[in-house]
């Protein structure tokens, strides 16, 4: 029905989003053909979706590199001016200020009630958003915006 039509096309619509950048680990019901369809010969078998029943994260370790569409586990700890930071900062070229925003902060009091002594988070997060700006010949700003997806 509609409800179910609704729902369906939410889901696929946030697999779509920045959050998952079009990778996540899915899991679909279907039927599997012993036949391809005519427009994509080259493929012996076909797998026809009935519906999307679960969308999770790929997470890959923080590295000191960020990248938009990806979802990333590191630690963080308090910072007075951002309220929270990496624990390791991203490496940048030089002439680069960068500045990681975290979109959805105040869903998680025990992070943003993190202050200077209490120690590190290890926290799940994707990179929505990720512009650079040339300031002057040689600055640039570099604003990463970040979604946290869960505390571990």
């Amino acid at each position: 029905g509609e409800p179910e039509r609704t729902q369906r096309n939410a889901m696929w619509e946030k697999l779509r989003s920045n959050e998952y950048g079009g990778r996540a680990r899915v899991t679909v019901t279907g039927i599997l053909r012993n036949k391809s369809r005519r427009d994509f010969v080259w493929y012996r078998y076909r797998f026809d979706i009935i519906s999307l029943e679960n969308i999770a994260h790929l997470v890959v370790p923080y590295e000191r590199v960020l990248q938009a569409g990806i979802t990333y586990r590191a630690a963080v700890r308090a910072d007075e001016r951002e309220g929270l930071a990496l624990r390791d900062p991203v490496r940048m070229p030089e002439h680069y200020a960068v500045r990681v925003e975290w979109t959805n902060l105040k869903e998680f009091p025990a992070l943003k009630a993190l202050r200077a002594g209490d120690g590190e988070k290890l926290i799940v997060f994707s990179v929505i958003f990720d512009e650079i700006k040339q300031i002057d010949v040689q600055r640039w700003n570099r604003t990463i915006r970040c979604k946290i997806i869960r505390v571990e």
